[in-house]
Formats: C-alpha cells, structure tokens, sequence
C-alpha cells in the first residue's frame, strides 16, 4: 500500500460473537484499520492507532474493516490482515 491508498473488507457477523482483528505492517505500525458497524458506527474505537481489536459484536449485521497507512506517511506498506470470528 502506497500514499492514500486503502483496503476495504466487509464482513457479515451476528450480535453475540466475539470479533478479533490482527493487522501487523512492514515497517511496523505502518499501516492502522478502521472498524466500522451499519451506520458509520465507530463501536469506540478511535482511527488512528488499530493495530488489535478483540469485541463482541453489539448487533447482527455488516461490519467494515478500512486498513490504511496514518496519517500523512511516505513510502509504502505491506501488511498481513487476521479476522476471526467465533
């Protein structure tokens, strides 16, 4: 990932499951994610620092996950994405 860029993932979870999120970058802490429920529903996380995300979903639904790099950073990022839903 160069620049501005980002990547969107969409996932179907039901109220009740416990959601875990991994994101590790090379260089480390180069890229963040977003999560967010129907609605823009942040689910109290702030943007700027995801790197982790362990909850249990507060509805049945849609859930979004944005993976971008913070800020204004220069270069490029490669990063592995983890999601698992139980």
């Amino acid at each position: 990932m160069r620049g501005d860029e980002q990547a969107e993932y969409v996932l179907a979870g039901k109220k009740g499951q416990r959601l875990i999120i991994k994101l590790t970058s090379v260089p480390i802490k180069s890229s963040v994610f977003q999560l967010l429920g129907e609605d823009n529903d942040t689910l109290g996380l702030e943007y700027d620092a995801n790197y982790d995300y362990s909850g249990v979903l507060p509805k049945t639904g849609d859930y979004f996950i944005t993976v971008t790099r913070p800020g204004q950073s220069k270069g490029a990022s490669r990063y592995k994405l983890t999601v698992t839903v139980r």
